[in-house]
């Protein structure tokens, strides 16, 4: 047990991890996340929830264009996330002609044209059918329990972009984490053969966001941002503007 001091000068011990709890073989380490958490500072954190809360959708169609993003978003870089968004995201132009939503994402050139445009063309007669099912949250569930609702539902998105969309709906609220490849490195793991221990880092990681104060969105954001060598989000999330 580690003793530590996070930025707002407030002491907590850091568990480290009994490797026994999970399979021999696993490659499960804390330290790096616990030592992220510990490097963040006050101004990085106040100037992303400042953006983000700006960023949040005003009314539903901003709403449901975040879950075209995040479709977008899947198995893709995030340039061409951003030119598959800017493709789609006049829904007036496709919405109830699938073929047409077709072309338009082949003409992107972001890839899985096929399922993709089916998975967004049943998603949006879904949305548009009973919005509040997507964006509302009862407050007797969970986050977790609601991106775990709605990832059953939503075909195309799993737990990782249902929570991506869950993020960029509520920044500052969520309690979700969008675990991609780079995270589950952080966490020592492999994403494609390690997905049964996702609920484990991300309970960690909003463990970990609730010790620093740091709504867990923020956290992810200002650790991509990093990793981009970038100051806030604005290098891809200008598309919400």
């Amino acid at each position: 047990m580690i003793k530590q001091v996070d930025f707002f000068g407030q002491s907590f011990d850091t568990q480290r991890v009994q490797l026994d709890m999970f399979d021999r073989d696993t490659r499960l380490t804390f330290r790096k996340v616990d030592d992220f958490f510990c490097s963040l500072k006050p101004s990085e954190v106040e100037r992303h929830k400042d953006y983000w809360n700006d960023k949040q959708p005003k009314n539903l169609i901003q709403q449901f264009q975040r879950f075209l993003f995040a479709f977008m978003s899947v198995h893709t870089s995030w340039q061409s996330n951003i030119v598959g968004y800017n493709a789609i995201k006049d829904w007036t132009k496709w919405f109830n002609d699938k073929d047409r939503l077709l072309q338009i994402i082949k003409d992107s050139r972001v890839g899985m044209y096929n399922r993709r445009s089916e998975f967004i063309h049943e998603f949006s007669k879904a949305f548009w059918k009973d919005p509040n099912i997507y964006v509302s949250k009862s407050n007797n569930v969970s986050w977790q329990g609601h991106r775990n609702n709605l990832a059953s539902q939503i075909k195309g998105l799993q737990k990782a972009k249902t929570s991506f969309a869950l993020e960029m709906l509520e920044p500052n609220q969520a309690e979700v984490f969008c675990a991609d490849v780079h995270l589950y490195r952080m966490f020592g793991l492999n994403q494609t053969k390690d997905k049964r221990h996702y609920e484990t880092i991300e309970n960690h990681w909003l463990e970990r966001s609730k010790t620093f104060s740091v709504p867990s969105y923020i956290a992810r954001a200002i650790y991509w941002n990093r990793n981009q060598n970038q100051e806030i989000c604005d290098y891809w999330a200008h598309v919400f503007n």
